[in-house]
């Protein structure tokens, strides 16, 4: 998926929920996800997030599901990484931040900012 594409999809995640085709917290997770990109092909990295992890790092802007950030996840093209030599982590997301962009630490960093909040 080439980054035209990558960001029109998140404008229909977006225009889905503003229809109320989808749960509205589901266009937050996609407005975050304009900071990042798929990592293609999966690679283990700092960036890489769990759902889990996804999850708790937006919990004070609104509550998701697994199966909400799967569905963003995958319609964005996202990939998971298991690290082969640690089964205790369990699968993450592989992700890419661009440069300049997100910070990795703090998914709602991006969302609070679109939004005009305080971090």
């Amino acid at each position: 998926m080439n980054d035209t594409i990558y960001l029109q999809t998140i404008k229909d995640i977006i225009a889905d929920a503003v229809d109320g085709k989808l749960p509205m917290h589901i266009a937050v997770l996609a407005t975050v996800m304009k900071e990042v990109r798929p990592q293609i092909p999966p690679v283990d990295s700092a960036s890489n997030r769990s759902s889990r992890e996804i999850a708790e790092s937006l919990e004070d802007i609104c509550d998701l599901d697994f199966n909400e950030i799967a569905h963003v996840m995958m319609r964005l093209g996202y990939r998971l990484y298991i690290d082969p030599d640690d089964s205790m982590t369990g699968p993450k997301w592989a992700i890419m931040r661009l440069a300049g962009h997100w910070d990795g630490d703090d998914f709602h960093k991006a969302s609070k900012e679109d939004s005009g909040e305080e971090g």
